[in-house]
């Protein structure tokens, strides 16, 4: 039977349904398929109230199509429907509302100074936030590669976290921490209009030798032992090109580690490749003691780069290729 408005309203049977349909509070809208009438129920009526009591008519004759439905879609959008994207919803609603929402995204960032140098001891920390768009989190952890005991801190559904580990590589490792390398990325559960486990970006953790770089009138063939590491200039750097400004009377020398690839270029300050007038020798480097050097490295294989002819430098940066 239709609820038209030449018609007798009919009693509520109960106070949680309204033409035959539950409601879960009031303010819930109904459709009278007879007449296409929809009606908001503004309240729970007891089974003596007539209808007309507790309802408003909200449209006359037929029902709205749904794409004539509201819809805030003054709100920029948060993602976009790839080609073959499957969404798992049941209304036109949930159509529309995917492009308003994106699961949470992580961050995880290594903060401190590196890469560091092989043999010493600093405090580094592993920290991010989680964006989150009215999702509950739970089961946050931080994940790393390279350890023998995994670091899985749990920082359950906070958005931020933090946590400082001592890095300590050596020259032989030993135990979490000592290695070279180490990857991190943090993970959350989620739950909300979607659920799942986001995962952040890869943070990564590195330990070198450095190189080193002098201009001196001292014949340095052959070195060995802490001779290089006590008068060189250090930087504890990646393999990868190399400016380095050189200054002083005598020869100019670059000196890095075996596992570098070997010189292919050095350019001088005018522009012109010296390449050639640099010869390649095999040194050792043993570190020196002190600082946060607390696990020297010793005897470790290097390349010393030479110049056959002394000049004069003046503050003349020489870009090195390796």
């Amino acid at each position: 039977m239709g609820f038209s408005q030449f018609q007798s309203y009919l009693p509520v049977a109960d106070s949680t349904t309204a033409f035959g349909v539950s409601l879960s509070s009031h303010n819930s809208v109904v459709l009278d398929e007879e007449t296409g009438n929809l009606w908001q129920i503004l309240e729970r009526a007891a089974s003596t109230d007539k209808l007309m009591t507790v309802t408003k008519r909200l449209t006359s004759g037929a029902a709205p199509s749904p794409a004539d439905l509201p819809f805030d879609s003054d709100r920029p959008t948060l993602r976009e429907k790839p080609t073959g994207t499957t969404i798992a919803g049941t209304t036109v609603q949930d159509v529309l509302e995917w492009d308003y929402y994106t699961p949470p995204v992580l961050t995880c960032l290594i903060t401190g100074t590196y890469p560091v140098e092989v043999g010493t001891s600093q405090s580094v920390t592993i920290s991010g936030t989680t964006v989150i768009h009215g999702d509950v989190l739970s089961l946050g952890q931080v994940n790393s590669t390279g350890v023998t005991d995994p670091l899985t801190p749990i920082f359950a559904a906070a958005a931020l976290y933090s946590y400082p580990i001592t890095y300590a590589p050596l020259e032989t490792p030993s135990g979490d921490f000592s290695e070279h390398t180490y990857t991190f990325d943090a993970q959350q559960v989620y739950l909300g209009v979607e659920s799942g486990t986001a995962t952040s970006g890869n943070a990564t953790l590195t330990a070198v030798y450095p190189y080193f770089h002098l201009v001196s009138a001292v014949d340095y063939t052959g070195a060995s032992g802490t001779t290089i590491y006590s008068n060189f200039t250090k930087v504890v750097e990646a393999e990868g090109t190399k400016s380095v400004v050189f200054n002083g009377t005598g020869f100019s020398y670059i000196c890095v580690p075996d596992t570098w690839s070997a010189l292919t270029a050095a350019v001088d300050h005018n522009g012109f490749d010296v390449f050639s007038s640099y010869t390649g020798i095999a040194v050792t480097v043993t570190a020196v003691f002190g600082g946060v050097m607390v696990n020297v490295y010793t005897d470790i294989g290097y390349t010393l780069y030479k110049i056959a002819t002394p000049g004069t430098y003046s503050s003349v940066t020489y870009t090195f290729t390796f």
